[in-house]
């Protein structure tokens, strides 16, 4: 998967870049169809917020969190696509026809 990180309003660091890498790498092991994940790092007045937008084989998930602490952000974010990605893969399984009593 490939991932693109944003930074807005502030200068990223290696330390938080590896960071989200890692945090958002680690997404893959959900579902096997993701192709590029998008990360947005800002800054809104004293509140630091994070956006990740994942390209799912055709749908597009997006989770946004905004804390005080960056970290804390990108983990709330990655917990939220998390069950989304759950969710998704969920119906992607549950539409198959085999399924569909006649």
């Amino acid at each position: 998967m490939h991932i693109n990180i944003t930074a807005r309003r502030f200068t990223l660091n290696d330390d938080l870049r590896d960071y989200v890498e890692k945090e958002v790498g680690g997404l893959e092991r959900f579902y096997e169809g993701m192709l590029k994940a998008d990360v947005v790092l800002g800054w809104e007045k004293r509140t630091r917020v994070v956006e990740i937008s994942i390209n799912v084989n055709g749908a597009v998930l997006v989770s946004h969190d905004r804390s005080e602490n960056m970290k804390k952000s990108v983990d709330s974010a990655v917990e939220k696509m998390e069950r989304q990605i759950k969710k998704h893969k969920d119906k992607k399984q549950n539409r198959r026809p085999e399924d569909i009593v006649k």
